[in-house]
């Protein structure tokens, strides 16, 4: 019981933190262009502006606990298109990730990454499809390169407090 209620208080405290901020629930299906096999995660994102995006994520169906970690900004956010649904909005940003898992020894890997993708954007949900370049720096359980990795991802997002509009950059 106490094991659940740890990941349940930081996530209602991270909700309280960020009161009238964007947050939301999602999940995403992933892989690297290096492996066969694909990750599931559901992830608790918090959005204080609109181009800052954190995500904590717990991956899915995966023998060891495993989650993640990352921050990005959204340096390049152009909306492609607008009508009375929705939006479209194509995103390039950099910023950084934290991944462990926890096996047989504790596995932590961090580094920078690249966002590079399309947003499909509703009032309370959005689709995404994006390839993320990163390098990754194991920390755990020794100090080395993790090398460079390509991962992409598709999924969708909901928004209880509604999601914000994009403003073009120019």
């Amino acid at each position: 019981m106490k094991r659940k209620l740890v990941p349940l208080s930081a996530v209602l405290f991270l909700i309280a933190a960020f009161e009238g901020h964007a947050f939301g629930l999602g999940i995403q299906a992933g892989g690297n262009w290096y492996q066969e096999e694909m990750y599931y995660d559901a992830t608790l994102l918090i959005s204080p502006y609109e181009r800052l995006h954190f995500g904590l994520d717990w991956y899915l169906f995966t023998e060891d606990i495993t989650f993640g970690a990352a921050v990005d900004y959204w340096v390049f956010p152009w909306e492609l298109s607008s009508d009375g649904i929705g939006s479209t909005v194509f995103y390039c940003g950099l910023g950084g990730f934290l991944w462990a898992a926890m096996a047989d020894d504790m596995i932590v890997d961090a580094g920078p990454r690249i966002p590079i993708g399309v947003d499909f954007v509703f009032n309370h949900l959005d689709v995404f499809l994006q390839v993320v370049p990163t390098y990754a720096i194991a920390m755990l359980p020794d100090f080395a390169s993790g090398g460079f990795r390509i991962t992409f991802n598709v999924g969708v997002r909901f928004w209880p407090s509604g999601r914000r509009a994009y403003r073009p950059l120019y």
